[in-house]
C-alpha cells in the first residue's frame, strides 16, 4: 500500500511536473508579449516625443524670427535722443542717458531712460549747484538725484530730487525741441 501511495504520488507528482512546465511556458510567452508590447509602447512614446519636440523646436525658431522684425514693446522703448526745454530747465538726450541744465544748476541722468507703456520713466543720476552761491575756490558738489517723468506726445512732465536728502528740487514740463529758457547764474 504503502508502494501504491508512493507510486501514486510519484504519478501525480509526474503530472504536476508537466503542468507546472506548461505554466512556465505560458507565464514565459505572456511575458515576452508583454515586453513586446512594451518595447513597441516605448518606441512609439519616443516618436510622440521626437516630433513634439520638432515641432516645439521648429515654432520656437519661427516665433524668433518674426520677433526679429517686430518693434520693441512701448514697455521696453528708449526717450528718442533730441533737446527738450522749458522755463528754466534744458535736456538733451542722447542714447546712454541725458545731461541737463538749470538756471544756477547742473545735472546729468547716468542710464538710458526707458519709458513705459504708460509713458513714464524714472532714472538716476546727479545734480550740481552752480552760480555766486557757490564760493570761489570750493568745487560744487556732485548730489545724487533722481529723475522722474512722464512723456506725453510732444511733452515731458520732470520732477527732479536730491536722493541724499529727499529735497525736491523742483517739477517742470518740457517741450521737444524747444533749447529751453535760462537764466544762468555766473
Amino acid at each position: 500500500m504503502r508502494e501504491a501511495s508512493r507510486r501514486g504520488r510519484g504519478v501525480e507528482g509526474g503530472d504536476n511536473s508537466q503542468e507546472e512546465l506548461r505554466g512556465v511556458e505560458s507565464n514565459y510567452a505572456i511575458g515576452n508579449e508583454v515586453e513586446n508590447m512594451s518595447s513597441k509602447l516605448i518606441s512609439a512614446l519616443l516618436v510622440s516625443l521626437m516630433l513634439l519636440l520638432l515641432c516645439v523646436g521648429t515654432g520656437e525658431a519661427q516665433r524668433r524670427r518674426r520677433m526679429k522684425h517686430r518693434p520693441k514693446p512701448a514697455s521696453e522703448s528708449a526717450l528718442t535722443p533730441g533737446k527738450w526745454g522749458g522755463a528754466h530747465i534744458s535736456l538733451d538726450v542722447y542714447d546712454g542717458g541725458a545731461t541737463v541744465e538749470y538756471d544756477c544748476a547742473r545735472g546729468s541722468i547716468d542710464e538710458r531712460l526707458r519709458v513705459d507703456r504708460d509713458g513714464r520713466f524714472d532714472a538716476r543720476g546727479t545734480f550740481v549747484r552752480e552760480g555766486v552761491s557757490i564760493r570761489v575756490g570750493i568745487t560744487p558738489v556732485k548730489r545724487p538725484a533722481r529723475y522722474e517723468g512722464h512723456v506725453s506726445g510732444q511733452k515731458i512732465s520732470l520732477k527732479v530730487t536730491l536722493t541724499d536728502t529727499s529735497q525736491t528740487i523742483g517739477s517742470f514740463t518740457l517741450t521737444r525741441g524747444d533749447e529751453g529758457r535760462l537764466r544762468k547764474c555766473r
